[in-house]
């Protein structure tokens, strides 16, 4: 469980810089919120996986 966690924000603090150097304030936000879409998503499927 821990690991999907830290998969998940390593992939979430590497998208927060390349929107940075961009600095494209909307992007951003439309960024994070697709990130915790597809996080949750995924996390749902690892949950359905191992039962």
């Amino acid at each position: 469980m821990y690991l999907y966690y830290v998969l998940f924000f390593n992939i979430l603090y590497h998208i927060l810089i390349h929107q940075y150097q961009m600095i494209n304030n909307q992007g951003l936000i439309q960024k994070l919120g697709m990130m915790v879409h597809i996080g949750y998503k995924s996390q749902q499927q690892y949950y359905d996986v191992d039962q």
